[in-house]
């Protein structure tokens, strides 16, 4: 089944669409990444002061512990941000082999579209 020209550049349209929001996506996942590091980094400062500060302490063991619980927990949101990066370039590519398979159906539609005028 042959499509119209005039469907492939809606389709084509609708691609552009859903790229531009999976970009827009990525750079909010980007930002996103950007502040949980400044917050892991400021946490981990702190938790390490604490660490030397109450070494001596009894209070030392439950500073350890908040430090180990902080490092797992970003772990675990960073992995969770690296998984969402990685769907999200999967589905961009995706999108642009699309695109391509449509600029190649749009070719031969276009070519003879200008074949008439030709001979003239």
């Amino acid at each position: 089944m042959t499509k119209t020209l005039e469907k492939i550049q809606q389709e084509e349209r609708h691609l552009g669409n859903e790229l531009d929001q999976i970009e827009s996506e990525t750079t909010q996942l980007q930002h996103m990444t950007e502040k949980y590091e400044a917050f892991f980094y400021q946490t981990s400062t702190l938790f390490t002061e604490m660490t030397e500060r109450f070494s001596q302490n009894e209070f030392h063991w439950y500073v350890s512990e908040q430090s180990e619980q902080l490092h797992y927990q970003q772990q675990t949101i960073f992995n969770e941000l690296a998984d969402e990066q990685h769907q999200r370039r999967k589905q961009k590519s995706t999108l642009e082999d699309r695109q391509d398979d449509l600029f190649y159906q749009r070719k031969p539609l276009l070519a003879n579209q200008e074949e008439p005028k030709n001979e003239y």
